[in-house]
């Protein structure tokens, strides 16, 4: 959604082919689409993400397994903080000017 906005909006460069994630943040937060503050929160996001996309062994400090054991709670109860953390971000991103729908 954000390189989408980066594509169409007159103040854009031309993107690569692929732009990585963190180049579209750097590019969001640049333009001013998004505050530092939120690219914080992105990237955080992003961190948790990988892990459930991407095997991880129970070894991995980043693995739901290894973060649930860590923390002591189980795991779906690990998730459920993730999940509320991700709606919280996309309210916060969807609230932006660029991104509302206000007609």
């Amino acid at each position: 959604m954000l390189a989408t906005h980066l594509t169409l909006s007159l103040q854009a460069s031309a993107l690569p082919k692929k732009i990585s994630f963190q180049e579209t943040i750097d590019r969001c937060v640049n333009q001013r689409v998004i505050n530092s503050s939120l690219a914080v929160q992105l990237k955080k996001l992003m961190g948790l993400r990988n892990p459930l996309s991407h095997y991880r062994s129970v070894d991995d400090p980043e693995s739901l397994s290894r973060r649930a054991l860590e923390s002591r709670a189980p795991a779906h109860v690990t998730l459920l903080g993730d999940a509320t953390f991700a709606i919280g971000v996309a309210i916060d991103l969807l609230a932006l000017p660029e991104f509302r729908f206000d007609k």
